[in-house]
């Protein structure tokens, strides 16, 4: 309020002094004029002296008010950030807290979700002769699963587990417990079953029926049956220590060997075309043996034994040449003797001879083979045939019934495979039998042609010069 005043002083004065500059201009004279405007000028500085000691004198009292003002700011700026610090520390715990429920939330349900495994797992990997055994405590799980609390599902999932520990302390001691098989005709047998580790043995009640229990699906439980090897089952279950039979595979490998198909078995499920693909066998394996036995016992005579007969012809003893060639071995012993009987003949005519001779022996070594090479060509067209139509019926049971059961589909997918597995068992024998006879049947031609050669060109040259090829 000072300073206001003081401002309005000064504007007084400078109207003042404005007037009074009016006024010179008016005509009076310049000594009065220099007077009036000292006595104002002396004025206004005495006015001005005055203002700046007010001022001076309000400055002091402001700078200290500005002074506590100041440092009544900065304690509540220090006051706001002591609050905001609280603030955000408050904030902070608040996150903490609601970060660790939920990691106990979480840690919670991943617990939960391991009973719950664990309880699955338990009722999964009972025996079928043990179920009736732990059914109270499987019965009370599916029970709470259905429940609004999660208490009671806890509670159940932990007598699981007790039950499950449990299981493990007697199968390590071992344990028995009353129960029911499936026999292979269908009727039920009761005995008891003796748990030892992994492995399940069972006893009938009259000592008659005994085995290891499977591994197979059902409502009761089946045995592998061990024959007459009873007595130690017999003993075991009456306590005793002795010596057993064991399946560490729990009946797979059983399974495995009861489920391999014999040859007679493949053949039922093979279709209507296994049965041309086994008459295509039948023929060309009878075909092969006959042949191989038939050219295998032709023996080929050594090239001395061809110019034993070619010297007697040079000696003129055409009789003792004849009954040479006729004790060499066929069918080159017949063809020199045709040869010996027309040795006086012209070398070309001779020739001719010899090799009419040797076409005529052609025919009866090829005789048949064609039957071999048709099989190796038929019999896989046959099974490929068979394929198709498998694929045929296959495709038929998945329109009538779907895909749901593989089952349904496994005779189609059976025909295929076996009609091709047969085509190619009796096309792959066939063709390398037909490809070593021929070879055989070619050497032996080839022989007959080279010998038919010695004994022609024996006949046309000097004595002495036919001895060598």
């Amino acid at each position: 309020m000072r300073i206001a005043a003081t401002i309005s002083r000064i504007l007084a004065w400078g109207i003042v002094l404005q007037v009074s500059v009016n006024t010179v201009a008016q005509p009076t004279s310049l000594e009065e004029v220099r007077q009036s405007v000292q006595s104002d000028l002396e004025q206004s500085l005495l006015t001005l002296a005055t203002v700046r000691e007010e001022i001076a004198a309000e400055k002091i009292p402001l700078i200290s008010e500005l002074n506590s003002t100041e440092g009544e700011i900065r304690e509540l700026r220090r006051e706001a950030a002591r609050l905001q610090s609280v603030r955000d520390s408050r904030e902070l715990s608040l996150i903490d807290l609601t970060a660790s429920i939920q990691a106990w939330e979480s840690e919670n349900l991943y617990i939960l979700n391991l009973l719950d495994e664990y309880a699955n797992r338990f009722q999964s990997n009972l025996k079928i002769s043990e179920i009736a055994t732990h059914s109270e405590v499987t019965e009370a799980y599916r029970e709470s699963s259905n429940a609004p609390s999660g208490l009671a599902a806890v509670d159940a999932q932990l007598s699981i587990v007790n039950a499950g520990m449990d299981r493990v302390r007697s199968a390590f001691g071992g344990s028995q417990y009353q129960g029911d098989i499936a026999t292979q005709d269908g009727s039920l047998r009761g005995g008891t079953f003796t748990r030892f580790g992994p492995l399940v043995y069972f006893i009938s009640d009259d000592r008659e029926l005994g085995g290891i229990e499977s591994a197979e699906e059902g409502l009761y439980a089946r045995i592998l049956n061990l024959g007459d090897e009873l007595e130690p089952i017999t003993q075991l279950t009456n306590g005793i220590l002795v010596e057993l039979p064991a399946d560490v595979s729990e009946g797979v490998v059983a399974q495995i060997s009861e489920s391999r198909d014999n040859l007679y078995s493949q053949i039922s499920r093979g279709g209507i075309w296994i049965l041309p693909i086994l008459f295509f066998a039948v023929l060309a394996l009878s075909i092969s043996i006959y042949k191989a036995a038939q050219i295998l016992r032709i023996t080929l005579p050594t090239t001395e034994q061809v110019r034993g007969v070619l010297n007697k012809l040079r000696q003129s003893e055409p009789e003792e040449a004849a009954k040479l060639a006729a004790n060499l071995p066929a069918p080159v012993g017949p063809m020199l003797v045709a040869g010996v009987n027309n040795s006086t003949e012209s070398p070309q005519l001779l020739e001719e001879i010899l090799y009419e001779n040797i076409l005529e022996t052609r025919p009866t070594l090829n005789r048949l083979l064609p039957v071999i090479a048709t099989t190796a060509a038929v019999a896989p067209l046959l099974g490929l045939l068979g394929t198709v139509t498998g694929m045929i019926n296959t495709f038929n049971l998945i329109a009538i019934f779907g895909t749901g059961d593989s089952r349904l589909l496994s005779s189609g997918i059976s025909e295929a495979l076996i009609t091709t597995e047969f085509g190619l068992i009796v096309a792959i024998p066939a063709l390398l039998i037909h490809a070593l006879l021929s070879r055989r049947i070619k050497s032996i031609l080839g022989d007959m042609e080279k010998f038919a050669l010695i004994f022609t060109n024996g006949l046309s040259v000097p004595d002495g010069a036919g001895n060598h090829e």
